[in-house]
């Protein structure tokens, strides 16, 4: 029984250590997924200013076609 016992603890150790290890890659994924959220709005704004003429760079896109 107690090779059992010492088979058992060993087990419970190895998965305390896994359950461990996946919730530091939790932590780690859920805030590159809120990081990634964030910049795929600013995207989508910076998007939507060049399609909607209103990006910087677009009018000076327009600026430069009707000048020359």
């Amino acid at each position: 029984m107690t090779e059992f016992n010492e088979l058992l603890k060993n087990d419970l150790n190895s998965m305390k250590l896994e359950i461990e290890r996946l919730t530091i890659e939790n932590k780690l994924l859920r805030s590159a997924s809120k990081e990634q959220r964030e910049l795929n709005g600013t995207l989508r704004v910076e998007m939507n200013k060049i399609i909607d003429g209103t990006h910087p760079a677009t009018q000076y896109a327009m600026y430069c076609k009707d000048v020359l």
